[in-house]
């Protein structure tokens, strides 16, 4: 029986009216079909552009067609569905899939980096390298690197040791050289020496010898000098001493007196006397006064003056014993 008569006859035995169904070849899809559905029922010839889900259920049928392969993976309304992520392939959407066109070769793949050199498609989908720009200067007193957005830098070495003692510099070459810093000044009257926090000092060499009878000095070119004071205060009447510890003294020279017609060195004969604590029955003057020898002028007993003294005349003096018949006693000045 006619297929389609037999059909009529069921519809009409069920009492539905004939225009109530109509008849797929099985190639025929509904205007509303999407092939993100997936037609359950579908072609078995379908173009493919339904989903893998859709030729899954097309091997089903039980009428009509064949079943369905399962459809292209990469099923697609437009070339927006299909990025692949490859900067080398045309996303494009060809009858409901994914196509993807290699670029040319030298197309740029560039990943915008300034870092890896410039990267260009090779004709078959891929991207190959690009050769980097050379980072290292062959300058030890730069510091090379390479920055993806601003390229390749050099920047200065920094050879600061933060040391004073040092002065730094970089040779391109070898690098960072820290040289010590002269110390020395040429000066023996200094100690000289480096601190590394506030660099170079000379200071002062000390010349005391603790001695009171030195003027401590320094020469810069032989060093410490300890000259003798001077000790005389120019006043021939005082005795002029100095003692390490103590220091200069000036001591005045003061008359005494002694048994005997004569004085001792420094000093002269005055005048004298009888003294019976000298001696004998002090018939004649037996006691010298002894008088230092100062000042500008003086007398004394005797027909002479000491050292430094010149006479300027004699007289006859009792003082200075018995003169009856000639002069006893000289006066001196000072040459």
């Amino acid at each position: 029986m006619n297929p389609a008569l037999k059909s009529l006859l069921l519809f009409a035995s069920l009492g539905l009216s004939a225009a109530a169904c109509v008849e797929f070849s099985g190639m025929e899809r509904p205007s509303d079909w999407t092939p993100a559905e997936g037609d359950a029922g579908g072609a078995g010839g379908g173009s493919g552009a339904a989903g893998s889900q859709a030729g899954s259920a097309g091997a089903g049928a039980t009428d009509g067609g064949k079943a369905g392969s399962g459809g292209n993976v990469g099923a697609c309304k437009s070339p927006s569905d299909c990025d692949d992520g490859n900067p080398c392939t045309k996303n494009d959407c060809v009858n409901g899939a994914c196509a993807f066109a290699p670029y040319d070769a030298g197309a740029s793949c560039d990943d915008d980096s300034l870092c890896n050199g410039h990267e260009t498609c090779d004709g078959q989908g891929q991207c190959k390298p690009g050769t980097p720009p050379s980072v290292d200067d062959g300058n030890a007193c730069t510091i090379d690197a390479c920055d993806p957005k601003t390229g390749v830098t050099h920047k200065p070495n920094n050879c600061d040791d933060n040391n004073a003692c040092t002065g730094d510099s970089c040779v391109p070459t070898s690098g960072c050289n820290h040289a010590q810093v002269p110390v020395d000044d040429g000066n023996v009257c200094t100690l000289d020496s480096c601190d590394p926090q506030v660099g170079v000092k000379h200071e002062a060499v000390s010349c005391n010898d603790t001695n009171l009878c030195t003027n401590d000095s320094c020469e810069p070119l032989s060093g410490c000098v300890h000259a003798p004071v001077e000790v005389s205060d120019g006043n021939n009447c005082t005795e002029d001493k100095c003692d390490p510890v103590g220091g200069i003294t000036h001591t005045l020279k003061v008359a005494f007196s002694q048994c005997g017609s004569t004085c001792p060195a420094g000093f002269h004969v005055g005048s004298m006397t009888c003294d019976v604590s000298c001696g004998g029955s002090c018939q004649a003057p037996n006691r010298s006064n002894c008088d230092p020898d100062c000042g500008g002028s003086f007398s004394v007993c005797g027909l002479s003056c000491p050292a430094g003294y010149k006479s300027t005349g004699n007289s006859c003096d009792p003082a200075c014993g018995s003169c009856q018949l000639s002069n006893n006693k000289t006066m001196c000045v000072m040459q």
